[in-house]
């Protein structure tokens, strides 16, 4: 017996009494449709049901090829019309219910399928029923229900694909282990879509089952060509890219990409390939990219992105972004601190909203760049001056270093201006001549007398001259010529009322040497004593001369003393 004396038969129940050339017809476009010639098989159907509009069964026919080319709407039409004139045929009534579920329409497909249900005595229908039932269940949030129905429905229908499906997706959905058997058992079936490798890869709970069956997809992809390769592999490099395997992920994720540039999914899986590389400017660029289609990842992740890749680009535009963090504690997971974003672009971040990014940044790398938004500039190298501002500075900042601040701020002080040497010594002892022979030029006066009767200072200057420091505050220049005279030629009188004689010469050590002549220790008259004594406390190094033909006498030792107490 061949399909169209199948059908026929069938039909003659449908069609009761009918013109047997109708049923005849109506057979030939049902065995079209079984070959694939959908089109031609509509068009006789619905000349027929021109002909026939009260036969039942031309238009649960014509519902079937409507449906099977997903022209749902146009099938609840044809199948409405068929249990209108037979509200008896089951069979209608299922696929008036299944056709309604798959438009969205549940109440309404709810009703037919329980209609459908009570008239329904024979097991496979009966099965789709519960089937048709359990989806409409599943997709209304009614997990539970649906799990329920779709038992029925496998029991009913054994080894169904659409069936088997539908209770793997329900189990999954309710968080049962049992539902990532099924739909490893759907994924398996010849001719099934590779995705749903990717299904059953997420319903499972084993890492290692997830991956073998996402690469067991892997194989059968090419099967559905490079769309379908480049879906599941995508799929695939995130796993391996959150393990560690970056290579291998990287080239899944850019095969997904170049199999379907706008996928979502491709790009996160090529994102997050790109972060587990290390590699975070590209993985940015892609964040931008999937913002540019319409769907950004959360601030958070392009946050810690940017901050890894140390883009103050994209730092200064994710702070100008709305946000509804904003009052979000700052220790609260995974939140977007907007304020301490802003306040570290600002340079002004305190310690709480530095570690609030630090805890988004991926890496050491990301890490140490928030945190030198608090750190002090490097010191610098090989210049001790520049190294003790540099601590000055340091202390000033970090409240724990507060009290070294001073001191930091003297020594910076100190090494800024020359070193001061002080020439110290008994009178005729050779002060004087040893600092002539040292600047190497004639400075200061020498005599077989205590010739020097003033606190001399030896500085640096553009040119060579004198200025005298009264205890008064005054002052006088000399000229370069004048300079010898007047110390040789000073009176006792006018000796009393200076405080000291800073005489100035071109030598170029004195721009880093400083040097004090001083009377004779021994000679010291009692205004000249305080300086004398104030300059021996504040020399960094003190030169004393000893007279070649005398012992060091009770009062060198007095002062030596004194010299080796001031450090």
């Amino acid at each position: 017996m061949g399909i169209i004396d199948r059908i026929a038969g069938t039909l003659d129940e449908l069609a009761g009494d009918g013109d047997a050339a109708v049923r005849e017809e109506i057979g030939f476009a049902v065995a079209l449709a079984e070959r694939g010639d959908g089109a031609d098989a509509e068009a006789r159907l619905r000349d027929v049901a021109v002909r026939a509009p009260r036969l039942p069964a031309v238009h649960f026919q014509l519902g079937r090829v409507l449906a099977r080319r997903g022209a749902f709407d146009e099938a609840v039409v044809a199948f409405g019309r068929a249990v209108d004139l037979d509200g008896d045929n089951a069979g209608a009534w299922t696929a008036l219910g299944d056709a309604l579920a798959r438009l969205g329409r549940t109440e309404p497909a709810r009703e037919a399928l329980r209609r459908a249900l009570a008239l329904a005595f024979e097991p496979t229908l009966r099965g789709r029923a519960h089937a048709a039932l359990g989806r409409v269940c599943l997709d209304a949030g009614q997990t539970a229900k649906a799990v329920r129905e779709l038992r029925k429905a496998v029991d009913l229908l054994g080894d169904d694909p659409e069936a088997t499906l539908a209770y793997g997706r329900a189990l999954a959905r309710l968080g049962e282990r049992e539902g990532a058997e099924w739909l490893t058992r759907a994924a398996r079936r010849p001719g099934a879509p590779a995705a749903l490798f990717v299904e059953a890869a997420v319903a499972t709970r084993d890492p290692a089952i997830a991956e073998k069956l996402l690469r067991e997809g892997l194989a059968r992809a090419p099967q559905g060509g490079a769309y379908a390769l480049g879906a599941v592999g995508a799929d695939l490099a995130r796993p391996l890219a959150r393990t560690g395997r970056a290579d291998e992920a990287l080239s899944l994720a850019l095969a997904g990409v170049a199999a379907n540039p706008a996928s979502q999914d491709a790009l996160v899986a090529l994102r997050e390939s790109y972060a587990g590389a290390a590699r975070w400017t590209e993985a940015l660029a892609v964040a931008r990219r999937e913002a540019e289609l319409g769907a950004p990842p959360p601030p958070s992740a392009r946050l810690a992105l940017a901050l890894a890749a140390r883009d103050l680009g994209e730092l200064a535009a994710l702070a100008t972004m709305p946000s509804d963090n904003d009052a979000l504690p700052l220790v609260a997971p995974r939140a977007f601190p907007l304020p301490a974003l802003r306040a570290f672009l600002a340079g002004q971040a305190t310690d709480d909203e530095l570690v609030a990014l630090g805890r988004l940044a991926p890496d050491d790398g990301a890490r140490r760049f928030v945190a030198a938004a608090r750190a002090p500039a490097p010191p610098p190298m090989g210049n001790v001056l520049g190294l003790l501002a540099w601590a000055h500075e340091l202390a000033a900042r970090a409240p724990a270093l507060a009290e070294l601040t001073l001191a930091a701020g003297r020594a910076a002080e100190a090494f800024d201006r020359p070193l001061l040497v002080a020439v110290m010594g008994e009178f005729n002892a050779g002060k004087s001549s040893f600092v002539n022979a040292l600047v190497g030029d004639e400075v200061a006066p020498t005599g077989v007398t205590p010739t020097t009767a003033t606190v001399n200072v030896l500085r640096h200057g553009a040119t060579r001259g004198a200025r005298v420091v009264y205890h008064d505050g005054t002052t006088r220049e000399l000229g370069a010529a004048s300079v010898g005279p007047f110390l040789r030629e000073l009176s006792d009188a006018e000796a009393v009322s200076v405080r000291v004689v800073e005489i100035f010469h071109p030598f170029e050590t004195l721009r880093r040497v400083e040097i004090v002549d001083t009377p004779g220790w021994n000679a010291l008259r009692a205004e000249h004593e305080k300086v004398a004594r104030e300059f021996l406390l504040e020399a960094d190094a003190l030169v004393w001369v000893f007279a070649v033909g005398q012992s060091a006498k009770a009062s060198e030792k007095e002062a030596l003393d004194l010299a080796r107490g001031a450090g």
